[in-house]
């Protein structure tokens, strides 16, 4: 998916890999379409009912027991603990019956999955193909989406939050932002301290980190499959790592590469010395009032507020540091470094033309960038002042 990767690897129709693994060519070389099957975080899988003693049953026998010695009517002592014979046979039956189904009961498979190939991402309905039948009818609402052309340029830029038990990947590219997640469990975080590494730590709005599909379902991989899915993207343009590609409130590009930062067609040399400030200010809209986090950069005669909305408590927490809850979280380096980032101080809403639209998501990635460039000397500051 880097610049000039516009081929096409052909597919069979109506085949389909592993939910849950990949798909490879029959010939054994590297896979050209590998599938991620797509689960529901809320939906958990419940473990094995455990399956209660038959206790009715045996009081059935105890009570057919007893009614052979203690009843005198042939009758009774002939019809009654039959009857209750059988209605404890019947009971250990459905008894039987229930465990047998319990255990042979099949996992189900994931019917929604991310597939990727050389042509880009696509978001897709799981189907299997069934030897000797013509491929299922595709139906209009059931069509694959593409998330992510292969010939365009695109970003996947990891997030997580203050405790290490979300992770989601942002993949970038002009068809939008979309965004796959995934829960870790404390043994899943020994494997993935190099994904901790390079992911940006959200500030104590973890809502944020939810991923949804198009069709307005969660999109949450498992563990394994999550850091498959980062590993291929990375492997096919390895400078998406650090690239973020993004539209302002215009449309026009807004992107981080490396070192550069185009914003309407302004590039920022970020191994440059520049200027730059995180602030919160708010604005009344109708009777309501909008809440905002600004980044605020100059680099010569250039000079921009990259703007995003923000929730309340996002908005105290920037103002007065972790909340009391947030604060008993032991900390890593890295997420100490981008809870320094989220710290601002308020100050008066920027100029209009000044601002720049992005997606909260993107704050902590971008001020970390920003925060790595090099700072001019007091006398370049102060001849940069006097000159605007």
């Amino acid at each position: 998916m880097a610049d000039g990767a516009s081929h096409r690897t052909r597919t069979e129709p109506g085949t389909e890999g592993d939910a849950f693994g990949l798909e490879s060519s029959a010939s054994g070389s590297a896979p050209d379409r590998v599938s991620f099957g797509v689960i529901d975080p809320a939906e958990t899988r419940p473990g094995a009912p455990r399956s209660r003693f038959p206790w009715l049953a045996v009081a059935f026998f105890l009570a057919a027991l007893v009614a052979v010695a203690t009843l005198r009517s042939v009758w009774l002592r002939s019809l009654l603990p039959l009857a209750l014979a059988l209605g404890g046979a019947l009971v250990l039956f459905r008894y039987r019956a229930r465990a047998l189904q319990t255990g042979t009961r099949d996992t189900p498979r994931a019917p929604r999955a991310l597939v990727l190939d050389s042509t880009g991402l696509t978001y897709e309905l799981v189907r299997r193909a069934v030897p000797g039948l013509p491929p299922p009818v595709v139906r209009r609402d059931e069509a694959p989406l593409p998330l992510l052309d292969g010939s365009q340029r695109f970003g996947a830029t990891l997030l997580s939050n203050a405790t290490r038990d979300k992770l989601a990947l942002a993949i970038t590219s002009g068809q939008g932002t979309f965004l796959v997640g995934t829960r870790l469990t404390e043994e899943d975080k020994r494997d993935f301290a190099d994904l901790f590494a390079r992911s940006s730590v959200l500030g104590s709005d973890e809502s944020a980190l939810d991923a949804t599909g198009p069709d307005g379902k969660p999109v949450c991989l498992p563990p394994d499959a999550f850091k498959k899915l980062y590993g291929s993207l990375v492997a096919l343009d390895p400078g998406s790592s650090s690239r973020i590609v993004l539209s302002d409130q215009r449309g026009n590009p807004l992107e981080l590469e490396g070192t550069t930062l185009l914003v309407r067609g302004t590039r920022f040399d970020l191994s440059r010395p520049l200027e730059w400030r995180a602030i919160v200010f708010q604005e009344p809209f109708g009777h309501a009032i909008n809440l905002y986090q600004g980044t605020w950069v100059r680099q010569g005669p250039h000079e921009i507020v990259l703007v995003a909305l923000m929730t309340p408590s996002l908005f105290e927490t920037t103002l007065r540091g972790p909340a009391t809850e947030g604060a008993r979280v032991a900390l890593d380096k890295l997420a100490q470094r981008d809870q320094r980032l989220v710290q601002a101080a308020a100050a008066d809403p920027p100029a209009i033309e000044s601002r720049i639209a992005i997606d909260g998501l993107f704050v902590v990635p971008i001020r970390a960038a920003l925060d790595d460039s090099p700072r001019p000397s007091s006398e370049q500051s102060r001849r940069t002042r006097l000159a605007t």
